[in-house]
């Protein structure tokens, strides 16, 4: 058995690295980012247009060179929608999972536009302005989607109170306080 001292360091080693995996410091804590934030993002994209929907695949040196695999990400079993608002950008990286998107927004022009594109690991969404994406899951196994900010800020209060909590027990319990 290990001793109480040798127990609090290997708990306080495991959690840091838990911690920084749900939220690494040098991501931003909000929903989307600003265009200034996406600047490096488009500098990958396989095309550039005016289009405010942008569906590309970035090669596996592409994706590693935005730094997409460190980007938070969530889990999704079944259909769900978000909303992005005028102004910002939503950009979605599929990791795992096949579905449907179906992106109802503005053009260029101001009319109304909707497009419906199938996903799979390797996709790249991005969105610029108001819209609309409805997600669809195909099967039972999920999508995972990563994201460059972390959404669910709910999730990550109650983990950061959840850790603080128990670091605090951790030092009453070894007679610290």
């Amino acid at each position: 058995m290990l001793s109480s001292p040798r127990l609090i360091v290997l708990l306080a080693l495991s959690l840091q690295h838990t911690v920084v995996a749900f939220a690494p410091a040098h991501l931003p804590l909000f929903h989307h980012t600003t265009r200034s934030q996406r600047d490096d993002v488009l500098l990958y994209s396989s095309k550039t247009t005016n289009n405010p929907v942008e569906i590309t695949f970035p090669t596996p040196n592409e994706a590693a060179s935005m730094g997409i695999r460190d980007w938070p990400q969530t889990f999704h079993k079944s259909s769900w929608s978000e909303s992005v608002a005028e102004g910002q950008i939503a950009t979605r990286y599929v990791l795992d999972g096949n579905g449907r998107v179906n992106i109802d927004y503005y053009d260029n022009n101001g009319r109304e536009a909707s497009r419906k594109d199938r996903v799979y690991p390797g996709t790249l969404v991005e969105v610029d302005g108001e819209a609309t994406l409805n997600w669809e899951v195909d099967g039972d196994n999920g999508m995972i989607i990563l994201t460059p900010g972390f959404e669910e800020g709910g999730k990550l209060a109650l983990v950061l109170g959840f850790f603080v909590v128990f670091c605090a027990g951790l030092l009453a319990g070894s007679g610290g306080f």
